[in-house]
């Protein structure tokens, strides 16, 4: 019975230490720091004079490099509601100089979308990228199964991107962040008119009810 048992102890130990060590060479992978767009919060600077959350029209469109003299940074993601906004200020504010700007935009999204029922939808990772950057309290429907798939033993849904351990992507710099983009007013206006008029157009009374909140601000 006790031979039994140190056997059964040797062969789980031959399956954790190898799967261990490739769930912590696949965190450590530029292409896993980065997914979801997520790089930006890997080596946030300290002392920040100026700092802007907000959802992907900030991500594309707020670029401090060589547009101030301050120290910016841009803490904003795609499909980011209020919530996160709050989150990821609380979580990170020991960041910020004395003094810092923060800057949070309103947008209409966050009006006319109930991320409550997203993030438990069939889209739901725009809410399990949160696990890897914040704590639990800061996590809209945390979930530990969760925590464990995306976070803690990432390597269990990674697929076959646990490719990226031998073969690694380049680190993107955050002040490059979408500063190349060209067109950028026309891309904008396609952007605003697929929304008003394939989302909003869709649902009448939802859509004069979210009117009705942003004329209150």
């Amino acid at each position: 019975m006790k031979q039994m048992f140190l056997k059964s102890c040797l062969f789980l130990f031959m399956i954790i230490l190898p799967f261990g060590c490739l769930n912590y060479r696949y965190k450590n992978t530029n292409y896993y720091k980065q997914l979801n767009g997520l790089g930006k919060f890997r080596n946030i600077p300290q002392d920040i004079q100026i700092l802007n959350l907000g959802n992907s029209h900030e991500e594309a469109g707020i670029i401090y490099l060589n547009n101030t003299n301050k120290r910016g940074y841009n803490l904003a993601l795609g499909s980011q509601p209020f919530e996160y906004d709050y989150y990821i200020l609380d979580s990170y504010a020991s960041c910020l100089a004395d003094g810092a700007v923060v800057i949070i935009p309103i947008s209409y999204f966050d009006w006319y979308y109930n991320y409550e029922e997203i993030y438990m939808s069939e889209i739901s990772t725009y809410n399990e990228r949160y696990y890897s950057i914040l704590d639990k309290k800061h996590i809209m429907n945390y979930d530990l199964k969760k925590d464990i798939l995306y976070n803690k033993l990432a390597l269990l849904t990674a697929g076959k991107n646990m490719g990226y351990i031998f073969e690694d992507v380049s680190w993107i710099e955050q002040s490059d962040n979408h500063a190349k983009v060209t067109n950028i007013d026309v891309v904008a206006d396609y952007k605003y008119n697929s929304w008003l008029n394939e989302v909003m157009a869709t649902e009448g009374q939802k859509r004069e009810e979210c009117k009705k909140k942003i004329c209150i601000i």
